[in-house]
């Protein structure tokens, strides 16, 4: 073979050599930018879960109220409604619904997501405290509004005519009076609770799936017990629920 043959055979080589480095290249960056997307889709694939007070047997409170029957005890507020508390809906928070979301966030993050913004967490709040004393309004078929000592509101349901108040609620009557107006169920009553204990939970939950797929849920209930952790009234706010578009 020639010199100049030689040559080209070598220009050849080169040329491609090239192409195969751009190719590999091109599969680098492609790869590269498919793991930097999936870690960041997996920096919003989690869940937080904050417990806190530092009361006596608080491990015992968190455990007794996470796993109280709410479907058994807890009505829908407006009479003639019918009660739609359901299991794992985001109506209530329990442990079952806690551990629900956990499996389903902790199976997810392992899967491979071709969606960009792909998003996937909940945040939970267990908070318990004592309270000296609190201001408690109601009547025999409705829990109405909740407020510290100082006039805070602690929560408010929503009334609309004759006097009916959203949300869903247990009140129990072993514990606090009954309303003895002329009309129970319309009349209500505020009393002063002393020396309780105060929960709040609270879960938020959002998930994007795809571009037009969404499911957003926010829980958030209440109950106060007394010294004994007898259950005084549980109120669910009636802002709780989801939101869906998957």
């Amino acid at each position: 073979m020639t010199i100049r043959g030689r040559i080209i055979r070598f220009l050849k080589y080169l040329k491609n050599l090239r192409t195969r480095f751009k190719i590999l290249i091109s599969i680098l960056s492609i790869s590269t930018i498919i793991i930097v997307g999936q870690l960041l889709i997996l920096t919003r694939i989690y869940y937080k879960t904050y417990y806190e007070g530092d009361l006596q047997n608080f491990d015992y409170l968190v455990d007794k109220f996470e796993s109280f029957d709410y479907i058994k005890y807890v009505k829908d507020q407006a009479r003639d409604q019918e009660y739609n508390l359901t299991k794992n809906s985001g109506t209530y928070i329990d442990r079952d619904y806690i551990e629900y979301l956990k499996e389903k966030i902790d199976d997810d993050f392992w899967k491979f997501h071709w969606w960009p913004f792909h998003t996937h967490y909940f945040h939970y709040t267990f908070n318990a405290t004592e309270e000296s004393q609190i201001f408690f309004t109601y009547n025999n078929n409705s829990v109405i509004a909740g407020q510290y000592h100082d006039s805070r509101v602690i929560f408010l349901a929503y009334g609309y005519g004759d006097n009916i108040w959203e949300g869903k609620s247990f009140i129990n009557f072993s514990q606090v009076p009954y309303v003895s107006d002329y009309d129970p169920f319309t009349e209500s009553s505020t009393i002063s609770l002393n020396n309780t204990i105060l929960i709040k939970m609270e879960l938020y939950y959002h998930y994007v799936r795809a571009a037009f797929g969404h499911k957003t849920c926010r829980t958030e209930q209440f109950i106060v017990v007394n010294s004994n952790y007898q259950i005084i009234f549980t109120y669910i706010s009636y802002r709780s629920g989801c939101f869906t578009t998957i």
